[in-house]
């Protein structure tokens, strides 16, 4: 039978933030890395949220938005407090 995975992937860069197209190109590399050792991918994924459309999320919660302010992806003064 079949077993099904399921991966969380982190992708950052040390001294700076990854453009869209990096984040992406690096996650297709790792789907075509799994394809290679005969892994399948069941479904199309969702596209990525931007950082504006995560902070603007309800459940984004203080810690979420502080860890963004600390890699620097956002500016302190766009991040709301709830």
């Amino acid at each position: 039978g079949k077993k099904s995975l399921a991966y969380s992937l982190v992708f950052r860069a040390p001294d700076r933030t990854l453009t869209e197209a990096e984040a992406s190109q690096a996650r297709e590399a790792a789907v075509d890395k799994a394809s290679e050792l005969g892994a399948v991918l069941r479904s199309v994924p969702k596209p990525y949220l931007t950082r504006d459309e995560l902070l603007a999320m309800p459940q984004a919660d203080a810690k979420l938005k502080d860890d963004l302010v600390a890699l620097g992806s956002v500016e302190t003064d766009t991040v709301g407090r709830s």
